[in-house]
């Protein structure tokens, strides 16, 4: 017996693959717009004297890393290589992505705690012992490229082993 919903016409399947396509460059240009707005931070709160603060400086530079991680991942999904080769770098990014996403949550609440505990204000900007609220929030957008870079790698490690057997060692 023929089952229809297996089988598909060529046009559902371009449509499918349009689809997939689509989602790969959107993730595309949103890791890239992370990554440059990173740097932009990295680059204005050490670079300019009237905003100074090293710790959304760090915090930047760090979300920006983990932007062109997600980057990687999906410029690496959309090339036809090896991907045999592939999976293991997706496990060794997949436990990094858990383990910052740990540390980023413990910053994070730091970061809060901190600030309260000094009484700063929420728009301080341009000191460098304080300014923890901003720096909390470079913290949770690196948590998030960090998530992004777990779920990523999970995705397309999922994706490889079952399209070419077991995880190679």
């Amino acid at each position: 017996m023929l089952d229809f919903k297996e089988c598909g016409t060529e046009t559902e399947k371009m449509e499918r693959s349009a689809s997939s396509l689509s989602r790969i460059r959107l993730r595309i240009g949103y890791a890239v717009t992370g990554t440059s707005l990173g740097l932009l931070v990295l680059i204005v709160f050490l670079a300019d004297e009237k905003f100074r603060n090293y710790h959304v400086a760090c915090w930047g530079g760090f979300s920006s890393l983990f932007a062109m991680v997600c980057l990687f991942l999906h410029l690496q999904h959309n090339k036809d290589n090896s991907k045999e080769r592939y999976i293991p770098v997706l496990s060794i990014l997949l436990i990094i992505g858990l383990v910052t996403q740990m540390g980023c949550i413990v910053a994070f609440f730091t970061y809060i705690v901190m600030a309260v505990e000094q009484g700063q204000d929420l728009t301080t900007l341009n000191c460098n012992p304080c300014g923890y609220y901003l720096a909390s929030i470079w913290v949770f957008m690196s948590w998030k490229w960090a998530f992004l870079t777990f779920l990523y790698a999970r995705m397309y490690r999922n994706i490889y082993t079952v399209r070419y057997g077991e995880i190679i060692d």
